[in-house]
């Protein structure tokens, strides 16, 4: 089973987001720690090294500098996680600090699930919609899925509405059958 290392690396991402800000550098910072990202994801040798718990977390730390060898608070960072034997929150980190920007600059992702590509002009009416409810910029993330039928599921945050047709016949059924 693998270890969820959410809360560890939203810990560490809140600490870079917060000095960031604290410097004026929080544009600077996000597209340092994409170019990282970038850089560690096409070095798979670094990836296995870094991954692999018997290599002590000094030898990681070690390749991270003959990788990153610039001082800089996205590269302490990965330093600091990696003497605490937390490579494994990377990609967590990565993750976490794009939530904290996207808070930071009042974005609001939503998924947006469909049965067909929707077009345009009605993503574009959701996408009003969902900002005159919600507030803020809203970024539409849309995927296809043919199971659901018809409808739309909306995942944002904690918060998910499902309103495809699937569920609603789901619905129908179990309440068909909870009177027979």
């Amino acid at each position: 089973m693998a270890k969820d290392w959410m809360p560890v690396a939203r810990r560490y991402a809140e600490a870079l987001f917060t000095l960031a800000r604290e410097e004026g550098r929080v544009d600077a910072v996000a597209a340092e720690l994409a170019s990282v990202k970038e850089a560690l994801a096409a070095d798979t040798a670094l990836c296995t090294l870094l991954s692999d718990v018997r290599t002590r977390p000094a030898s990681k730390v070690a390749e991270l500098g003959k990788k990153f060898p610039a001082a800089s608070p996205v590269v302490n960072t990965l330093r600091l996680m990696a003497m605490r034997g937390r490579c494994g929150a990377y990609a967590d980190l990565f993750t976490a600090f794009a939530e904290a920007l996207d808070r930071h600059y009042g974005i609001v992702r939503i998924g947006v699930e469909s049965a067909a590509e929707l077009p345009p002009a009605e993503l574009a009416a959701l996408r009003d919609g969902l900002k005159a409810s919600l507030g803020g910029e809203v970024v539409l993330e849309t995927s296809v899925n043919p199971a659901i039928l018809g409808g739309l599921r909306l995942k944002f945050g904690s918060t998910f509405v499902d309103g495809s047709t699937a569920s609603r016949l789901e619905r129908l059924k179990s309440s068909i059958l909870a009177r027979s």
